[in-house]
């Protein structure tokens, strides 16, 4: 399991029974899950976080990850000694009666904490791929 943010405010990523990496946002008044199944996406978040974690000094504007469907999105900005990382999770595009978003804001020290998460989200991805695998 890998979680980034506070015990109380997170965005938790963990593989699931059936291989695929499920992310679940928790926050004051929020708690929506979304579940990730192809390894290009998984790839993605893992780069995404990478590139944030090189380049911890700073840098302009925002950083931005979408999933091929739109359901899960990544956005990070630098805002001195912190990263202020947005992250939204949308229903998919399914036949569901209800369609539903939730947004939640955490804030990342630049350095430990971000390459921290940047570690530990690659490793949730090599462990997916790792599961993945005929045979296993």
């Amino acid at each position: 399991m890998t979680r980034i943010g506070t015990e109380h405010e997170h965005l938790e990523l963990v593989q699931d029974e059936s291989g695929s990496l499920r992310a679940t946002l928790v926050g004051d008044g929020v708690w929506a899950r979304h579940r990730l199944d192809t390894v290009d996406e998984l790839r993605d978040i893992a780069a995404f976080f990478v590139d944030l974690e090189s380049d911890w000094r700073g840098w302009d504007g925002d950083r931005t990850w979408e999933s091929l469907e739109g359901d899960m999105s990544l956005s990070g900005r630098h805002t001195g000694s912190r990263v202020r990382l947005e992250v939204t999770l949308r229903s998919g595009l399914s036949q569901s009666a209800a369609e539903w978003s939730a947004t939640l804001v955490l804030t990342l020290d630049a350095g430990e904490e971000l390459s921290r998460a940047a570690a530990d989200v690659a490793l949730a991805v090599v462990d997916q791929q790792t599961h993945r695998q005929p045979g296993r």
